[in-house]
């Protein structure tokens, strides 16, 4: 997935997962946790690829998480760009307070357009997800162990 990213299928895959999973699965135990079968989720994303973000419709929970997992890991560049990566680094060692909104700010603004709207659309479900953790077990740290090391690499 080279560069796919920038291939308008998989934004258009990502957010596809997002509303099936918000329509349908805010709810379920263990969301992003528990992980669907491999050989399920590799089928699901290549016919999803080949025929449209319509063939999901069908899919459980756990498949479209992983799905999602997937698409996100698979991005080269990754999501958070090695450049964006390493000026969040540097701005989350910055003492808590207005300099470090200013670091996080200057950090996201070296994001690629496409990468910056994917991730607020991202972090707009996370946070629909943490909203029902009462319920699904995913709470703010959860995410951040399940997402980090899938839209962040260092180079």
């Amino acid at each position: 997935m080279r560069g796919a990213y920038f291939h308008d299928h998989i934004p258009r895959l990502v957010h596809s997962i997002m509303q099936l999973v918000e329509r349908r699965g805010l709810m379920y135990e263990g969301i992003y946790r528990v992980s669907g079968s491999l050989p399920r989720v590799d089928k699901l994303k290549a016919a999803a690829l080949m025929q449209g973000p319509h063939v999901l419709e069908d899919a459980e929970i756990p498949e479209l998480t992983s799905l999602l997992k997937l698409v996100l890991k698979s991005m080269n560049p990754p999501l958070l760009t090695f450049a964006a990566h390493a000026a969040f680094c540097r701005a989350i060692r910055l003492p808590e307070g207005e300099t470090r909104n200013e670091a996080l700010s200057a950090a996201l603004r070296v994001l690629p357009t496409k990468n910056y709207r994917l991730l607020d659309s991202l972090m707009r479900h996370l946070r629909r997800v943490v909203a029902e953790c009462s319920s699904n077990r995913m709470n703010q740290e959860n995410i951040a162990l399940v997402f980090g090391p899938t839209i962040a690499r260092s180079p």
